[in-house]
Order: structure tokens, then sequence, then C-alpha cells
């Protein structure tokens, strides 16, 4: 019997350890969700040039950050200064490889490729922010939560749409 009780108890112990690490990982729940309403820019767009900054080998840093320039192709939400087909640039990033394994913090951005196209919830640049032209990047608003790829089947439908009328 004793032997019964330990042998549950290192599991229930181990079970909570390795909850707990997972969970130090991500943000309370609901943040994401909360990050996003408060977006001051809520944008589909098609993304037409991704360009690395700060690729100093010198340094030791763990991001590697990008800056996308995007076509707006759509307007949910807008503080007013962008309109449909104007070109908007915003900062992101993502983790190099060998960090990604123990990483504790909010959700990683996907890398986006050119050709990129969804949503994307976007806030002005912050003052202190070293990337862009003159610190002109949006800024991710809910971290690598912040993007909602187009599904193809939507894609399909629009193909279809076009050929019926």
């Amino acid at each position: 019997m004793k032997a019964s009780y330990a042998a549950w108890l290192t599991i229930g112990i181990f079970s909570l350890s390795w909850a707990a690490e997972e969970t130090l990982a991500e943000l309370p729940p609901g943040t994401y969700e909360m990050l996003k309403e408060e977006a001051t820019e809520v944008l589909q767009i098609e993304v037409t040039g991704v360009n690395s900054v700060g690729e100093d080998e010198t340094l030791q840093d763990t991001q590697q950050r990008f800056i996308c320039t995007a076509k707006v192709t759509s307007i949910e939400r807008s503080s007013g200064e962008v309109a449909i087909g104007d070109e908007i640039k915003f900062e992101t990033w993502t983790l190099k490889p060998d960090q990604r394994e123990n990483f504790v913090g909010p959700a990683i951005p996907p890398v986006i490729p050119v050709g990129w196209r969804g949503k994307v919830y976007l806030n002005p640049p912050e003052q202190n922010s070293d990337m862009g032209e003159n610190g002109s990047a949006l800024q991710l608003a809910a971290y690598g939560r912040s993007f909602e790829a187009e599904s193809k089947p939507l894609l399909k439908r629009r193909r279809r749409l076009r050929f019926r009328r």
C-alpha cells in the first residue's frame, strides 16, 4: 500500500511540475483576447516585404527582429490613419531556434513570409522603438497571437465566386 501511495505521489508531483513549467511560458488566460480588443489597428494585409533588423553577431540577442512591409486589403478597425491600399510597416520578431526550448514569456510570433495574407492586430509605435524608419513601424498588439492567417478555403471560395459572375 505504501509503495502505491509513493508511486502516485511521485506521479502527481511530476505532473504538477510539468504543468507549472508549461504555464510559465504563457500570459494569463484571456490576456491575448484583451490585447486584441484594445488594438488600435485591426487590418487585413498582404505582406510585400520582410527585412531583418539588427543582425549583429557580436550581440548575444536571443531574438531575430524584422520589419514587414504590407499592403492593407481591408480594415476592421483603425485609428483613422490607414486606408485600403496603403502600405504599412510593422515590427515583428521570433526566437532563434536554439532559444525556443527554454523560452519563458508571451507567445512567439510566427515567421511571416512575403505573400502572407491575413488579419493582424497592431498598435502605434512606442516612443523608444529603435526599429523602422525613425521608429515609425507599428507594433504587434498581442505578441505572437497578433496574426490570423487567411484560410485556404476562403481563398478557394473567392476564386469560385469570381467565375460565377
